[in-house]
């Protein structure tokens, strides 16, 4: 409109802006909403707009208000909460699209807006969303895919939403199989499985997360011999250094520095002192030396090279104690041999594609694939383990 653009340029004569608010002003009582809207388009952005102007627009009709809070900035981060709190959807969805939004205001979102506002919010990346913003949103929505994967791929999400977001996916998962003929003792194994993996690869992505994370899992007694074991197995050094370090109350470069020698008698010391069961120590030992050697990692995944050094030396090794986590580690070298199986035949058949597209060059009409937040799980018998029969750290 001809009147917000001399406000906006005319920046020398203070009566003549004063003449103009009053004009702008006599057009918020124009019946029609056309000329309203009009005028929110035209003074949205501006800087120093007149500020009882922008709040008369703001608590205009949904509409007319989603156009001004989605740029202005002449209300107040406490104003800008209020619309949070009590406009409607799009009057939400237009605040969770600001480039600038405030942290309070985030929350507020977070805490009272819907499905669709909770996702513009999430994807929004022009901001960074405090903790306890992505926290809420995880408690609240963590049931919906899109969501938890959009929180998921936040750089600024935690390792501990990470975590707790995985084992939403896990809930999701079992509530989805419970319809299967698989027992319900086969299916909780299986996705507590996919769920380590997941958390592993969690870890694997942000390294300097990994004690935060295991003090998260500790907190939910969640960090249990067989996750150490299946990090171990699975290469993944960084994240069992942080637990010990976790569990012993030391930091993490003298646990690191223990675990550098692991035939060493600080490193069964490092053990006992973090409370970790005397069993342990030889399949440990085993691991990190093997490690050592191929200096393999395998992103959460086991490695079936690494599975088999454990399982020989336990097997060689073998007692009572033992015998449960010899189980589980047979478990993950099963395990390790059907995922190399799988990406053989996975790898053929992507051959086989490659070259028949590029004999008949057709036009791929693939969409991008929405990125899993758990693995999609292998329901297939995977030795299973009496639970009865196991300890505590190995049977939770």
């Amino acid at each position: 409109m001809t009147l917000a653009w001399a406000y906006r340029y005319i920046v020398d004569a203070a009566e003549l802006h004063l003449d103009l608010e009053l004009c702008i002003a006599a057009l918020l009582d124009d019946p029609s909403p056309v000329v309203r809207r009009a005028l929110a388009e035209a003074i949205a952005d501006i800087p120093d707009a007149p500020r009882h102007i922008v709040r008369a627009l703001a608590d205009d009709g949904p509409e007319i208000a989603s156009i001004v809070l989605a740029q202005t900035r002449a209300l107040s981060e406490t104003e800008l909460a209020q619309y949070a709190l009590t406009g409607e959807d799009c009057v939400q969805l237009a605040l969770a699209r600001r480039v600038d939004l405030p942290p309070a205001v985030a929350a507020c979102l977070a805490d009272k807006g819907g499905a669709e506002v909770a996702a513009t919010l999430v994807k929004n990346l022009h901001v960074r969303l405090p903790d306890a913003v992505l926290r809420r949103l995880a408690e609240r929505f963590g049931g919906d895919r899109m969501i938890r994967n959009a929180i998921f791929e936040r750089p600024d999400a935690s390792a501990s939403i990470r975590c707790d977001l995985i084992e939403a996916a896990a809930t999701a998962s079992a509530s989805l199989s419970a319809g299967s003929e698989l027992g319900l003792a086969r299916i909780e194994k299986t996705i507590r499985a996919a769920t380590e993996r997941s958390i592993l690869r969690a870890a694997s992505a942000r390294p300097e997360q990994a004690r935060e994370l295991v003090r998260h899992l500790r907190a939910k007694g969640a960090l249990t011999v067989a996750l150490l074991a299946r990090a171990l197995i699975s290469g993944e050094r960084a994240f069992f250094e942080a637990a010990v370090a976790e569990l012993s109350g030391l930091d993490t470069r003298q646990a690191t520095a223990l675990v550098g020698d692991p035939m060493g008698a600080g490193f069964a010391a490092l053990l006992r002192r973090a409370g970790l069961p005397f069993y342990c120590l030889t399949p440990f030992r085993a691991a990190l030396a093997a490690l050592k050697e191929t200096r393999l990692a395998g992103g959460g995944r086991a490695l079936r090279s690494i599975a088999a050094r454990v399982v020989d030396r336990c097997a060689a090794a073998a007692t009572p104690e033992i015998a449960a986590l010899l189980a589980f580690l047979r478990s993950l070298e099963k395990e390790a041999a059907l995922e190399d199986a799988r990406r053989a035949i996975e790898a053929i058949a992507a051959g086989l594609l490659e070259t028949s597209a590029e004999e008949s060059v057709p036009e791929r009409l693939d969409a991008p694939r929405e990125p899993e937040l758990l693995e999609r799980l292998n329901l297939i018998d995977m030795s299973p383990v009496e639970t009865s029969t196991l300890p505590v750290a190995l049977a939770s």
